[in-house]
């Protein structure tokens, strides 16, 4: 059983989605849905804060979700035009 909670909790912390596009931020009651491409498909997820997004160095972020999991963005110039754009009005 102890073994099973341990590759459980490794799991969840190399569970790091790769955000491949922005396609959507909107506004919700109690912070923002965030509708993303990652390197594992399209998803939705809810962020607090902008306090959410941390940078981690020149051009990398990071992006805790509600739910604590971590998005990745390794290089915001390498995001298409409107990626960008929307990025720019949360961060």
């Amino acid at each position: 059983v102890q073994q099973a909670a341990l590759s459980d909790a490794f799991a969840k912390r190399d569970f790091v989605p790769v955000v491949r596009s922005i396609d959507r931020i909107s506004r919700a009651a109690d912070g923002h849905l965030w509708q993303v491409t990652t390197d594992r498909g399209p998803t939705i997820f809810r962020i607090e804060t902008d306090e959410s997004i941390q940078q981690l160095g020149a051009n990398r972020l990071v992006i805790v979700d509600d739910h604590n999991t971590r998005y990745l963005i390794p290089d915001i110039d390498k995001l298409d035009v409107e990626s960008r754009r929307r990025l720019e009005r949360y961060y």
